[in-house]
């Protein structure tokens, strides 16, 4: 995982889950423009 990070929001993120389908999956979007929290991160994750 790879975050670029400005005044507390994700510019950019490059997240690969490889264990989660018989392909590596991208999960970027879920994290892009918004402030890094634990809820984000949560939501992140079950998504």
């Amino acid at each position: 995982m790879a975050l670029d990070l400005a005044d507390g929001a994700c510019r950019r993120a490059s997240v690969v889950l490889g264990a989660a389908a018989p392909v590596p999956h991208r999960a970027a979007a879920a994290l892009t423009g918004k402030t890094i929290d634990a809820a984000v991160i949560r939501a992140t994750i079950e998504a």
